[in-house]
Protein backbone atom coordinates (compact mmCIF):
# COMPACT_ATOMS: atom_id res chain seq x y z
CA UNK A 1 0.00 0.00 0.00
CA UNK A 2 1.47 3.29 -1.04
CA UNK A 3 1.51 6.09 1.46
CA UNK A 4 -0.54 9.12 0.61
CA UNK A 5 0.47 12.67 1.33
CA UNK A 6 -1.93 15.52 1.10
CA UNK A 7 -0.55 19.04 1.14
CA UNK A 8 -2.54 22.15 1.52
CA UNK A 9 -0.35 25.09 0.51
CA UNK A 10 -1.61 28.53 1.43
CA UNK A 11 0.32 31.53 0.14
CA UNK A 12 0.37 35.12 1.31
CA UNK A 13 -0.86 37.26 -1.54
CA UNK A 14 1.98 39.73 -1.06
CA UNK A 15 4.63 37.03 -1.49
CA UNK A 16 3.63 35.38 -4.75
CA UNK A 17 0.83 36.93 -6.78
CA UNK A 18 1.57 35.69 -10.28
CA UNK A 19 -0.35 32.39 -10.42
CA UNK A 20 0.27 32.02 -14.13
CA UNK A 21 3.81 30.80 -13.50
CA UNK A 22 2.69 27.88 -11.29
CA UNK A 23 3.38 24.37 -12.62
CA UNK A 24 0.97 21.46 -12.52
CA UNK A 25 2.44 18.07 -11.72
CA UNK A 26 0.44 15.62 -13.84
CA UNK A 27 2.50 12.58 -12.98
CA UNK A 28 2.85 12.48 -9.23
CA UNK A 29 4.60 9.12 -9.39
CA UNK A 30 7.70 10.97 -10.57
CA UNK A 31 7.69 13.13 -7.44
CA UNK A 32 9.29 11.32 -4.51
CA UNK A 33 8.54 12.23 -0.92
CA UNK A 34 12.14 13.38 -0.47
CA UNK A 35 11.95 15.74 -3.44
CA UNK A 36 8.58 17.06 -2.35
CA UNK A 37 9.92 17.68 1.13
CA UNK A 38 12.85 19.63 -0.32
CA UNK A 39 10.51 21.78 -2.42
CA UNK A 40 8.20 22.37 0.50
CA UNK A 41 11.13 23.53 2.63
CA UNK A 42 12.07 25.99 -0.09
CA UNK A 43 8.46 27.09 -0.22
CA UNK A 44 8.46 27.69 3.52
CA UNK A 45 11.39 30.05 3.03
CA UNK A 46 9.07 32.18 0.92
CA UNK A 47 6.41 32.50 3.54
CA UNK A 48 3.94 29.75 2.64
CA UNK A 49 1.74 28.24 5.31
CA UNK A 50 2.03 24.44 5.03
CA UNK A 51 -0.05 21.61 6.54
CA UNK A 52 0.46 17.95 5.78
CA UNK A 53 -1.14 14.59 6.62
CA UNK A 54 0.19 11.14 5.80
CA UNK A 55 -0.98 7.58 6.24
CA UNK A 56 1.39 4.91 7.47
CA UNK A 57 3.04 2.71 4.79
CA UNK A 58 1.81 -0.84 4.34
CA UNK A 59 5.29 -2.30 4.24
CA UNK A 60 8.89 -1.27 4.82
CA UNK A 61 9.62 -1.78 1.16
CA UNK A 62 7.24 0.99 0.23
CA UNK A 63 8.76 3.44 2.72
CA UNK A 64 11.90 3.91 0.67
CA UNK A 65 9.95 5.67 -2.09
CA UNK A 66 6.71 7.43 -1.26
CA UNK A 67 4.63 8.99 -3.99
CA UNK A 68 1.66 11.33 -4.10
CA UNK A 69 -1.46 9.65 -5.51
CA UNK A 70 -3.72 12.60 -6.38
CA UNK A 71 -2.90 15.22 -8.95
CA UNK A 72 -1.06 17.90 -7.03
CA UNK A 73 -0.97 21.56 -7.92
CA UNK A 74 2.48 22.66 -6.86
CA UNK A 75 2.52 25.99 -5.13
CA UNK A 76 6.06 26.45 -6.25
CA UNK A 77 6.73 29.10 -8.84
CA UNK A 78 8.84 28.21 -11.85
CA UNK A 79 11.49 30.48 -10.48
CA UNK A 80 11.85 28.13 -7.51
CA UNK A 81 12.35 25.11 -9.77
CA UNK A 82 14.99 26.80 -11.93
CA UNK A 83 18.18 27.73 -10.03
CA UNK A 84 19.30 31.29 -10.63
CA UNK A 85 15.79 32.39 -11.69
CA UNK A 86 14.16 32.61 -8.27
CA UNK A 87 11.21 34.95 -8.03
CA UNK A 88 12.08 37.21 -5.13
CA UNK A 89 9.44 38.49 -2.76
CA UNK A 90 8.73 42.22 -3.16
CA UNK A 91 10.09 43.05 0.26
CA UNK A 92 13.30 41.19 -0.49
CA UNK A 93 13.92 43.33 -3.58
CA UNK A 94 13.89 46.51 -1.55
CA UNK A 95 17.41 47.95 -1.21
CA UNK A 96 18.34 50.52 1.37
CA UNK A 97 20.60 53.41 0.35
CA UNK A 98 21.00 57.15 0.02
CA UNK A 99 19.19 59.22 -2.56
CA UNK A 100 21.01 61.67 -4.80
CA UNK A 101 19.52 64.63 -2.95
CA UNK A 102 20.73 63.27 0.40
CA UNK A 103 24.24 62.82 -0.99
CA UNK A 104 24.25 66.35 -2.42
CA UNK A 105 23.15 67.74 0.95
CA UNK A 106 25.94 65.90 2.73
CA UNK A 107 28.52 67.14 0.20
CA UNK A 108 27.26 70.70 0.59
CA UNK A 109 27.48 70.52 4.38
CA UNK A 110 31.02 69.13 4.18
CA UNK A 111 31.98 71.93 1.78
CA UNK A 112 30.60 74.61 4.10
CA UNK A 113 32.43 73.16 7.10
CA UNK A 114 35.66 72.91 5.11
CA UNK A 115 35.34 76.52 3.90
CA UNK A 116 35.04 77.69 7.50
CA UNK A 117 37.49 75.33 9.18
CA UNK A 118 40.44 75.25 6.76
CA UNK A 119 41.27 78.99 6.84
CA UNK A 120 41.03 78.99 10.63
CA UNK A 121 43.27 75.93 10.78
CA UNK A 122 45.91 77.52 8.53
CA UNK A 123 45.77 80.71 10.56
CA UNK A 124 46.27 78.77 13.78
CA UNK A 125 49.28 76.95 12.29
CA UNK A 126 50.90 80.24 11.28
CA UNK A 127 50.20 81.70 14.72
CA UNK A 128 51.96 78.75 16.27
CA UNK A 129 54.97 79.23 14.03
CA UNK A 130 54.96 82.92 14.88
CA UNK A 131 54.98 82.23 18.62
CA UNK A 132 57.74 79.69 18.26
CA UNK A 133 59.83 82.17 16.25
CA UNK A 134 59.46 84.84 18.91
CA UNK A 135 60.35 82.39 21.69
CA UNK A 136 63.51 81.28 19.84
CA UNK A 137 64.51 84.90 19.14
CA UNK A 138 64.13 85.71 22.81
CA UNK A 139 66.32 82.71 23.74
CA UNK A 140 69.07 83.78 21.30
CA UNK A 141 68.80 87.39 22.47
CA UNK A 142 69.17 86.28 26.11
CA UNK A 143 72.31 84.35 25.17
CA UNK A 144 73.75 87.40 23.37
CA UNK A 145 72.96 89.59 26.40
CA UNK A 146 74.67 87.07 28.68
CA UNK A 147 77.70 87.12 26.38
CA UNK A 148 77.81 90.94 26.66
CA UNK A 149 77.68 90.74 30.46
CA UNK A 150 80.85 88.64 30.50
CA UNK A 151 82.66 90.51 27.69
CA UNK A 152 81.28 94.06 27.96
CA UNK A 153 80.26 94.02 24.28
CA UNK A 154 78.07 92.03 21.94
CA UNK A 155 79.56 89.61 19.40
CA UNK A 156 81.38 91.86 16.95
CA UNK A 157 81.08 92.29 13.23
CA UNK A 158 78.64 89.54 12.27
CA UNK A 159 76.40 89.77 9.22
CA UNK A 160 74.74 86.34 9.47
CA UNK A 161 73.87 83.71 12.00
CA UNK A 162 77.08 81.86 11.27
CA UNK A 163 78.80 78.92 12.88
CA UNK A 164 81.30 81.31 14.49
CA UNK A 165 78.53 83.21 16.24
CA UNK A 166 76.89 79.97 17.41
CA UNK A 167 80.28 78.85 18.75
CA UNK A 168 80.50 82.02 20.88
CA UNK A 169 77.07 81.39 22.38
CA UNK A 170 76.73 77.59 22.74
CA UNK A 171 76.97 75.74 24.99
CA UNK A 172 77.96 78.35 27.58
CA UNK A 173 75.08 80.81 27.15
CA UNK A 174 72.58 78.61 25.36
CA UNK A 175 72.56 74.84 25.23
CA UNK A 176 71.53 74.56 21.57
CA UNK A 177 70.97 77.58 19.35
CA UNK A 178 68.04 77.10 16.92
CA UNK A 179 69.31 77.61 13.37
CA UNK A 180 65.97 78.52 11.75
CA UNK A 181 62.72 80.26 12.60
CA UNK A 182 59.28 78.67 12.76
CA UNK A 183 58.91 78.73 8.95
CA UNK A 184 62.33 77.06 8.57
CA UNK A 185 63.99 80.24 7.31
CA UNK A 186 67.53 81.07 8.45
CA UNK A 187 67.98 83.80 11.06
CA UNK A 188 69.31 87.15 9.98
CA UNK A 189 71.88 88.38 12.51
CA UNK A 190 73.82 91.63 12.32
CA UNK A 191 76.15 93.30 14.81
CA UNK A 192 78.36 96.37 14.67
CA UNK A 193 82.11 96.21 14.46
CA UNK A 194 82.40 97.71 17.94
CA UNK A 195 79.92 95.28 19.50
CA UNK A 196 77.66 98.11 20.62
CA UNK A 197 74.46 96.76 19.07
CA UNK A 198 72.95 93.76 17.33
CA UNK A 199 69.71 92.71 15.62
CA UNK A 200 68.08 89.33 15.09
CA UNK A 201 65.57 89.24 12.24
CA UNK A 202 63.10 86.65 10.98
CA UNK A 203 61.74 87.03 7.46
CA UNK A 204 58.70 85.05 8.64
CA UNK A 205 56.19 83.32 6.36
CA UNK A 206 57.21 84.55 2.90
CA UNK A 207 60.94 84.22 3.61
CA UNK A 208 61.80 87.71 2.26
CA UNK A 209 62.21 91.06 3.96
CA UNK A 210 59.26 93.42 4.00
CA UNK A 211 61.63 96.33 3.25
CA UNK A 212 60.52 98.54 6.13
CA UNK A 213 62.68 99.71 9.01
CA UNK A 214 59.77 100.98 11.07
CA UNK A 215 59.35 99.29 14.42
CA UNK A 216 56.21 98.53 16.39
CA UNK A 217 53.30 96.15 16.07
CA UNK A 218 52.40 94.34 12.87
CA UNK A 219 49.31 92.46 11.70
CA UNK A 220 50.60 90.39 8.79
CA UNK A 221 52.28 87.00 8.80
CA UNK A 222 54.69 88.26 6.14
CA UNK A 223 55.96 91.20 8.22
CA UNK A 224 59.44 90.79 9.64
CA UNK A 225 60.03 90.17 13.35
CA UNK A 226 63.02 92.06 14.74
CA UNK A 227 64.72 91.62 18.11
CA UNK A 228 67.43 94.15 19.10
CA UNK A 229 69.32 95.03 22.27
CA UNK A 230 67.35 92.70 24.48
CA UNK A 231 63.80 93.51 23.32
CA UNK A 232 61.51 93.23 20.33
CA UNK A 233 61.77 96.16 17.96
CA UNK A 234 59.16 94.88 15.53
CA UNK A 235 56.66 92.19 16.53
CA UNK A 236 53.21 90.78 15.64
CA UNK A 237 50.24 91.84 17.75
CA UNK A 238 46.53 91.14 17.53
CA UNK A 239 44.75 89.53 14.58
CA UNK A 240 47.09 88.33 11.88
CA UNK A 241 46.31 87.91 8.18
Amino acid sequence: MIAELQFVLVYREDVISDLSVFHRIDDPSELSAERLLMLVRRLGFYGGAITATASAPASAACSARRTVSPVVWSALASSLLLPGCRKEAPEMRKEKGFTLIELLIVVAIIGIIAAIAIPNLLNAIDRGKQKRTMADMRSIGTAVESYAVDNNFYPKNYSSFSAGLIGNLAPIYIKTAPANDGWNNAWQFASSSTGAQYTITSFTKDGITDGTATGGQTGDFNCDIVFAQGQFFKWPQGTQT
